[in-house]
């Protein structure tokens, strides 16, 4: 079974714990990403980063492709906050403390662990209550089977003449009894 967990049609890791459904949820652009650059490049790499890419994905210039459209506005975007240096600083602010407060790949998987022994958990009870119902249920029938049984073989004593009972020795000897005495004639008569 426990091998078997994350296929069983039971299994559904919905994430209950709000605080890691918004840290899962939430994302923030990574602008410094976007244009290619490191954190701490100058206003000088972010201009010529911005002018590269943004002839690059220039939507006039690859026949209004959303694709290209998309990428160019996030460039923008991009370029409009690096370059003004009050709005860095308040995203360079935000991105840090948004990335310590990303859930880490180990928080994830202890979360999925410690949700996976729970449900292992459930349902090795709910198994156990099952089997138990089902030998109780088994024994009723093996109980209820043997009382019919038992009623049956009652009804058929009281059905039989208990006077007969009685009797059948005599009447099996009575007739031992005349069998020898018809052969002992026989014999006589044969001598």
């Amino acid at each position: 079974m426990p091998g078997s967990i994350g296929h069983h049609p039971l299994y559904k890791p919905a994430i209950s714990d709000p605080t890691i459904k918004v840290l899962l949820t939430t994302k923030m652009r990574d602008y410094y990403y976007i244009l290619g650059i490191e954190n701490n490049a100058s206003d000088a790499q972010v201009k010529t980063a911005y002018r590269k890419l943004s002839q690059k994905f220039h939507p006039d210039k690859n026949d209004g492709d959303r694709f290209f459209e998309e990428r160019f506005k996030a460039i923008q975007q991009a370029y409009e906050t690096l370059s003004d240096p009050a709005g860095r600083t308040a995203y360079d602010r935000n991105l840090s403390q948004h990335n310590t407060t990303r859930v880490s790949a180990a928080v994830l998987k202890q979360y999925e662990d410690s949700f996976r022994r729970r449900y292992e958990e459930k349902l090795k009870k709910k198994e156990q209550e099952m089997r138990q119902r089902y030998e109780v249920r088994e024994q009723r029938i093996n109980n209820e089977a043997y009382e019919r049984v038992r009623a049956k073989v009652r009804q058929l004593e009281a059905a039989h003449d208990p006077h007969r009972n009685r009797l059948m020795p005599v009447v099996t000897g009575i007739l031992a009894v005349s069998l020898l005495v018809v052969t002992v004639i026989l014999v006589v008569k044969c001598l």
